[in-house]
């Protein structure tokens, strides 16, 4: 058999069959149990990650180890308050004088977790913190002489029905009125000015001919002159309770369908110069005129005219007792129609159209204008023009709100 190499020794034989020795590790720089790395456990979703030994005692940027071992910085976050800290003294060898070279190392270990989106979000933290250094601020004015408080009278129809019923609902929002305008100071809101509008039909009136069905039999006041006289001392008292908590008022009547003077169903004199809402407000302004007590108050009562626009302090509002709407399914649907069917008028332009007519409240906020129409003041019936006409039936109610500023309207609240 040939051999491909003679060996001299058998010495020399076995020298070039032994392994060679495995190379040995690098001594590592940490003491045994403190190896850098990361650990997790998806049972328990929790796990560590440990830094290698560092020269200097500074904090490790953790997002590049956890990129290093394969976690994602944006799914794992280190947990709050698991920081463990340890140094030792390591040997690195001599110097050039033979002296031992001794290095003080540094490792940290923290606990790891999944982030939450919610709570790891910074803006999420910042808003956090916002609301929790909010604090009440103390009641200061927040409106005083560039505001209004406008409170709308419609629809009463004193005269139909239990008119002692409608006496009482009336008297209650004198009542409630006065305490909302005490409401509204508590919280800082001082209006300078008070704005009563009469929207209309304050009084049922109707003549012995009838102008709808069944409004003769439904009339327990057929009287006009007693229906007026009892809507006249209603809204002196509304006067009375409530104009002494300004330093100006202004109040404004409109004329109605209800004030006309009709034959059947016809009117039959020019309903915008004769009409009982407009000779109600008359024969109230001449009664203030000449009492001290309500000097401060101005009246507007047109002399021919359905609409009033007033600019209230800096917000134009346009009010009508809203028996001139036509088309349109809702309340809003009719006083936008009429609204723009009215805008080649140059004094129809208006931030806030208000009306009654229609019983039952509403208010809708397009763009930059508000259309917004008053509730009667009529209880709660089945059997009225509202539930016989639209099925269901009105609230009874007194709209206030205030007026002014850039949110035009503001405290709105039916009483």
């Amino acid at each position: 058999m040939r051999v491909e190499k003679d060996h001299k020794s058998l010495n020399e034989f076995v020298k070039s069959q032994v392994d060679q020795p495995t190379p040995l590790k690098k001594k590592t720089d940490v003491p045994t149990g403190f190896e850098a790395g990361v650990s997790w456990s998806n049972k328990t979703k929790s796990g560590t990650i440990t830094s290698r030994a560092l020269k200097s005692n500074i904090d490790p940027n953790w997002n590049d180890y956890l990129k290093q071992w394969g976690y994602d910085p944006n799914k794992f976050k280190v947990k709050k308050d698991t920081l463990q800290f340890r140094c030792w003294d390591a040997n690195f060898g001599v110097d050039d004088n033979g002296d031992p070279i001794i290095e003080t190392l540094y490792y940290y270990r923290c606990d790891i977790e999944l982030k939450s989106p919610e709570t790891d979000d910074l803006d999420y933290k910042e808003l956090a913190k916002e609301i929790k250094r909010h604090k009440k601020a103390p009641i200061k004015t927040k409106l005083d002489k560039d505001y209004s408080m406008v409170v709308c009278l419609s629809d009463w129809q004193i005269g139909v029905r239990s008119t002692t019923k409608i006496m009482e609902r009336i008297l209650q929002v004198v009542d409630d009125v006065d305490d909302r305008i005490k409401e509204l100071k508590r919280m800082g809101v001082k209006p300078e000015q008070l704005v009563i509008y009469n929207l209309g039909d304050l009084v049922e009136n109707c003549s012995t001919s009838g102008w709808y069905a069944n409004q003769i039999a439904t009339l327990d006041v057929p009287n006009v002159r007693e229906q007026m006289m009892i809507a006249r001392r209603l809204v002196m008292k509304c006067i009375e309770r409530w104009t002494k908590h300004f330093d100006k008022v202004l109040i404004v009547s409109l004329p109605s369908n209800h004030g006309q003077t009709r034959s059947g169903y016809k009117a039959i004199t020019d309903e915008n110069a004769d009409n009982l809402d407009l000779q109600l407000f008359d024969n109230i302004a001449e009664m203030c005129n000449v009492s001290q007590a309500y000097k401060n108050i101005k009246f507007v009562i047109p002399e021919r005219d359905y609409k009033v626009t007033l600019d209230i302090k800096g917000v134009v509002i346009q009010a009508l007792h809203g028996h001139q709407f036509a088309g349109g399914t809702t309340a809003y649907a009719k006083a936008k129609s009429w609204a723009e069917k009215q805008s080649l008028q140059n004094d129809n332009q208006f931030d806030v159209l208000i009306n009654g007519h229609l019983h039952h409240f509403s208010w809708v906020n397009e763009s930059s204008k508000h259309f917004i129409q008053a509730p009667c003041m009529l209880p709660p019936d089945e059997n009225d023009w509202f539930s016989a006409k639209y099925g269901s039936v009105s609230n009874a109610g007194c709209l206030t709100f205030v007026v002014g500023g850039k949110k035009k309207i503001q405290y709105l609240e039916v009483l």
